[in-house]
Formats: structure tokens, sequence, C-alpha cells
């Protein structure tokens, strides 16, 4: 009995450490696979944007010759969703989709705002169907006659889609279903949270429902509709990662295991905190470290999307490159498995 609960002692070890094994991260689908059969004019196009509904994976690629918007099924049956021609006839020309950091899974469909177009639009994950919820000329309008800028960042929540519009320094909100457009935080009320009216990269939205936003220069913050917060300075990034300074040049992203991810461009490294922690620097950690990134599939340290795939953290990356996922160090469970049980059979032999 006692060289089983032995044994039974070393597996239980062996659980525990493949809990707090370093990450890696594999590649899921390949750049052939996104693509989807899709022809290309020119330079292939780039795999523009990427999110997921935790089973399938959707990919805008574009290039200015080749705007596509395509599906991998969960067991990895490539579709077409929008094709370039469908694309092209619902925006009056475009040739292009420009939607990194925002392309958003809300329900049955896909959000995203385009710079291209200067316009946020909706396509049905199932069926491609593409709906304008809000047009240039909407958008400039509401603004006051100046053109709109809709470079990034952008996201969804609930039946809404957030907007950082570039030309009156704001985040906005418009209703996916009847397209009324509103001010979620001025630039007056970004400032007074943030230091300064800007806003780079990603925005998500926490457990709560909060909007977070990073800044290039200054850190990432949070607002719950009508005060604002900061989550992390810059110091604090800067004292995590041994850089001198924080460039949030990337993308943010809050994840069903409550931890909010971001990938910070000075270090090239993807980091992850808990929002919720009364010190919230000191529950930053590292899932992929600049080193990883380029040692991996990808084999660089340019990341894109944040989403989540089949239970973990997943990404891409703006180039002629695949769809990536974060997973525990393969093979590394499987030898202190291996270990326990020949430690235990030599104890056996041992003491037998």
């Amino acid at each position: 009995m006692k060289k089983v609960n032995y044994l039974l002692t070393l597996l239980a070890v062996c659980l525990m450490a493949q809990v707090c094994l370093a990450g890696t991260y594999v590649e899921v689908y390949s750049y052939t696979d996104i693509l989807a059969g899709n022809p290309t004019t020119g330079d292939n196009p780039d795999n523009y944007a990427c999110a997921s509904d935790g089973q399938n994976s959707y990919h805008v690629l574009s290039n200015g010759y080749i705007p596509v918007i395509t599906k991998l099924a969960s067991d990895g049956t490539p579709t077409t969703l929008v094709t370039t021609s469908q694309w092209m006839t619902a925006t009056a020309g475009a040739n292009s989709i420009i939607a990194f950091y925002n392309l958003s899974v809300d329900g049955d469909d896909l959000l995203f705002s385009d710079a291209g177009t200067d316009a946020i639009w909706s396509v049905n994950k199932n069926t491609g169907a593409i709906t304008s919820v809000a047009s240039k000329a909407t958008i400039d309008a509401y603004i006051g006659g100046t053109v709109p800028s809709l470079v990034s960042p952008a996201g969804a929540y609930n039946g809404d889609f957030y907007f950082y519009e570039g030309d009156t320094d704001s985040f906005l909100k418009v209703s996916k279903s009847g397209g009324a457009i509103s001010t979620y935080i001025s630039d007056t009320q970004l400032a007074a949270v943030a230091g300064n009216d800007s806003a780079n990269g990603g925005i998500t939205f926490d457990g709560s429902g909060n909007l977070v936003w990073g800044n290039s220069a200054d850190g990432i913050f949070s607002w719950d509709g009508a005060a604002g917060t900061t989550l992390l300075s810059e110091a604090e990034i800067s004292a995590f990662t041994g850089e001198t300074s924080t460039f949030l040049m990337g993308d943010i992203f809050y994840a069903p295991d409550a931890k909010m991810y971001f990938y910070e461009s000075r270090s090239d490294s993807i980091l992850s905190f808990d929002p919720t922690a009364t010190n919230v620097a000191a529950t930053l950690e590292v899932v992929l470290s600049e080193a990883e990134l380029i040692a991996g599939p990808l084999g660089k340290d340019n990341v894109y999307d944040l989403t989540w795939y089949d239970g973990n953290l997943a990404f891409n990356s703006n180039a002629q490159t695949g769809f990536y996922q974060v997973v525990p160090e393969p093979g590394t469970f499987a030898l202190l498995l291996a270990g326990a049980i020949g430690l235990a059979m030599l104890r056996r032999r041992r003491n037998g």
C-alpha cells in the first residue's frame, strides 16, 4: 500500500508541475489553411485580423488586391465567408479591409471597423451576409463634418461596437441593431484618466463590462461608463519588463480565465495580469517572451490580434503567417510522469 501511495504522490506532483510549466505555442492553422483556396493577385494577402468564438476561427485577409474573410471550423474545414467581389459590391469598390486589432465576435456576427472605408461593418459568421452598421457619412455627420479616422482601436461588447475616432480623439459607441452613435469617452475624459487623449493597439472589456485600453506612453486604463482608473502605469510595466519605457502598440484581451492579456511591443512579449487584484502590478506574468515567440513556429516576435481558441489564448501576426495557440510545454509532463514511474519502480526493486 505504501508503494502505491508513493506512486500516487509522485503522479500528483507531476500534475501540479504541469500547471506551473512555462508556456509555448503551436500553429493551429497554416497560412495556406487560412487562405482557404482563394487566388492571389500580386502580393499574397496578409492575415490582417483574427478572432474566434472558442471553436471556430475567423480571418480577414487583405493586401489591396484580394480582401476576403475566411472561416476555419472546429474540424479544420475552410470556408470563404466574404469573397473579394462581395466585399467590393457592399463597399462600392473598396479593394482592402483594414481591420487589425478590432475584429470581434458578437453573437452570430463579426463586427469590425475598417480604416479603408472609415465605416463599421457586420458580417454574419454563418452566412457571410454583409451589413453596414455605421457608414462614413453617418459617423461624419455625428462628429461634426470632419472626415472620420478609424484606424484602431475598437471592439464589440453586448451588441454594441466601440471605436476610437482619431479626429475627435474620443471613443464612440454604435448600436449593432439600430446604428445609433453616441460618445462613450470624450477626449477630455480620456485626458483626465490617462494624461492625454490618445489610444493605441486594441481594446477589451473586463468581466464587469469596463472598457480597457492602452496608451503608447502611459499605461493601461479602465472606464466603467462614468469614471476611469489606471490599471497599470508605464513605470509598473517597465519595472516588470526591464525596458526603459513601455510601448503598447498591440492588442489587449480579457479572456475567459479572468486574466487580461496584452502584447507589449517594447519587450516584444505577451504579458498577462489580474485586473481585479488589489495590486495589479504584482500579478504581471510573461506568457510568451520575445525569445519564445521567435523560437516557435511564427519565427518572429510580431504579434497582432489576441483571442481565445479551444480553451487557450491564441493569436496571429499581420503577415503571411498562420494562427497560433498558447499551450503548456509539450512533452514535459510526459517526461515528469515517466521519471516518477521509473523512480517508483526503482524503489520497489530496492525495497522488494
